[in-house]
């Protein structure tokens, strides 16, 4: 049948490609966006297993974080935490890498859209390999599919047996069936028992967990090895304690009452430097997905929506038919970027921003997840959605406008909110600042400023203007595009400066005492005192200010211009997708765009690691 999908068992190599994925992938994509429209699609509401199964009560919520100390065996103990992550059917596509999807087969009797996931991933504060472990709940029990950590990665078919459907102290239990332990060489078999018992713990035991003993023994390309492990299961909560020896690996995990790591990440941006811009290298964004196990393919992260870029360089991006945060890290001196890395912070992901090191991540729950080194920080609540993205305003703190109209200040090491006040008409445009005022653009055609110490509103002033398309700062002046115009306000008192008129479908930057505005058109400067031009060059697609200058991209290439417009240095480039961002982070300029809808696809420009 023209465009099935047919599961490749590990026994099976035929017609193992990635092509099924991206089938998949757009044919549920159209879909859940439209469930997501309206309002749906946030797949925290769904049952994902009976609840009337006794060893339901196993599975712990879709989006649990809980810090652990996690020893995977080298380097010794590390600050990690477990987080789950619940979803149904084809959304699996993009929330595991795909060379080890396409070895792990579906609950038995149904179809990879059919199946109820859970996925729980161990990660540590030092970005070493993330174990990750697919699972499923039915009536038949918790299965494992199998797990991708590293060169310990497996699959197993038929799944191996972790808890029957009512598993209690005394019983046993044993499953069998074949693995795969490699991208596509000989299958091997697996042989697993396991016995559960009453904990030794009397909280434990009080709450209902079980200690479970198991012993899969796998044979596999001329070898056989042992896998021993013991679980401390608890209601709710899944897996709490752990002992095992996986091949030649030996890993503990016991959950922290600490609340986990709890130090500083840095939040200030590095921006580019037009002045170091002549020693500058350039690659492409060449995306890659696997482990040491299944092998590592090109495969370009599947995103929605602008992503950001970490100091540390590492790109996060809001994925395609999941829940799931995007991680995507450069190797070997960055000629490929690997995803490596999925958060679940809760509800549907709305937006991801960068501050530095820090991510932030609103969310339909009307809620803001912090990650930093990979693990989560904290979590706080909004008074309502976030669909602006979060703006840095003063060293450690940020200003987050929401739907409902409240501008919130937020100390960034922990999420609290430190003022916050409302406008007359909700805020979905990004606010800017000038480090000592912040400004937003209400729905209502209000702008209003707030001191950033203190939220003291400082001016309030209707405009008569619709949604306006862009905001920026520059030169004492808060600038406003609408349509084919740019308003300019003075920053102190909210009062109309200056109006220009400079075409439709352009993209701006303010930095400064200029604002660059490029288009169909030309690219023009502008003072942003006086609307007077400064300098023009020929027409653009994106423009972001850089250290000492601007970069503009062009449909065949990325131009670094001094503040007065000189050109410095130009590469030729070409972005298959449409609506390209310009992003300046981590010492670079990236260019990024969607292609064929889903495909996060970019060049880089900047110091090298």
């Amino acid at each position: 049948m023209a465009g099935a999908v047919r599961y490749h068992g590990p026994w099976d190599d035929s017609g193992h490609r990635f092509g099924w994925v991206r089938t998949v992938l757009i044919a549920c994509l159209l879909g859940l966006i439209l469930l997501w429209m309206t309002g749906v699609a946030a797949l925290t509401g769904v049952t994902l297993s009976d609840p009337s199964v006794p060893v339901a009560t196993f599975a712990p919520k879709n989006a649990d974080s809980t810090p652990v100390q996690w020893d995977p065996g080298a380097g010794g103990p590390r600050t990690g935490e477990v987080e789950q992550a619940r979803f149904a059917g084809s959304a699996v596509v993009s929330s595991v890498a795909q060379p080890f999807l396409v070895r792990t087969e579906p609950v038995r009797g149904s179809a990879l859209s059919g199946t109820r996931w859970w996925r729980e991933i161990v990660r540590d504060d030092m970005r070493t390999d993330p174990r990750i472990r697919l699972r499923s709940v039915s009536t038949a029990g918790i299965r494992l599919h199998g797990q991708s950590w590293g060169a310990n990665g497996v699959t197993f078919s038929p799944t191996l047996l972790e808890l029957p459907a009512d598993p209690r102290a005394g019983d046993r239990w044993q499953s069998s069936g074949k693995v795969a332990r490699d991208e596509g060489g000989p299958a091997g078999t697996y042989e697993h028992r396991a016995t559960a018992a009453a904990p030794t713990d009397e909280q434990q035991r009080s709450r209902g967990c079980l200690q479970v003993d198991q012993q899969t023994v796998i044979t596999h390309d001329g070898r056989t090895f042992d896998w021993q492990e013991t679980n401390t299961w608890c209601p709710r909560a899944g897996v709490v304690a752990q002992t095992g020896r996986f091949d030649r690996t030996s890993y503990t995990l016991t959950t922290r009452e600490d609340g986990g790591d709890q130090s500083a990440v840095e939040t200030t941006p590095q921006p580019a430097d037009a002045g170091t811009s002549s020693s500058w290298q350039d690659g492409a964004f060449e995306g890659y997905a696997g482990d040491a196990t299944f092998a590592m393919k090109p495969y370009q992260p599947l995103a929605m929506g602008a992503p950001t870029v970490t100091n540390d360089q590492v790109v996060y991006s809001r994925a395609v038919a999941s829940d799931d945060v995007l991680a995507t890290r450069g190797t070997t001196n960055d000629t490929r970027f690997v995803t490596d890395w999925w958060g679940r912070p809760g509800g549907t992901v709305l937006g991801v921003t960068a501050l530095g090191d820090l991510v932030l991540v609103a969310t339909t729950d009307r809620t803001l997840v912090a990650y930093g080194g990979g693990l989560r920080r904290w979590s706080a609540p909004l008074d309502d959605v976030a669909l602006a993205a979060p703006v840095l305003v003063a060293p450690g703190r940020a200003a987050v406008a929401t739907l409902d109209g409240t501008m919130q200040v937020i100390d960034l090491a922990d999420g609290r909110t430190l003022w916050s006040a409302e406008t007359e008409g909700g805020l979905t445009t990004t606010p800017v600042t000038d480090g000592r005022s912040v400004v937003a653009y209400d729905n209502d055609g209000n702008l209003t400023g707030w001191d950033v110490a203190t939220g003291e509103q400082t001016f309030s002033s209707e405009t008569f203007r619709g949604d306006p398309e862009q905001l920026a700062v520059a030169g004492g002046r808060v600038l406003t595009q609408h349509l084919a115009d740019v308003d300019a306000y003075d920053l102190a008192d909210g009062t109309r400066v200056w109006t220009r008129a400079v075409g439709e479908d352009t993209a701006m930057a303010g930095a400064d005492d200029q604002l660059v505005v490029t288009g169909p058109t030309g690219t023009v400067a502008l003072d942003a005192a006086t609307g007077e031009q400064r300098w023009q060059a020929p027409p653009a697609r994106a423009v972001t200010s850089i250290t000492g200058g601007w970069a503009v991209l062009d449909d065949e290439s990325m131009t670094i211009r001094s503040s007065d417009g000189a050109e410095i240095r130009s590469w030729a480039v070409s972005l298959t997708g449409v609506d390209p961002v310009l992003i300046n982070g981590a010492g670079r300029v990236w260019a990024f765009s969607i292609a064929d809808g889903v495909e996060l696809t970019g060049h880089w420009f900047g110091v090298n690691r």
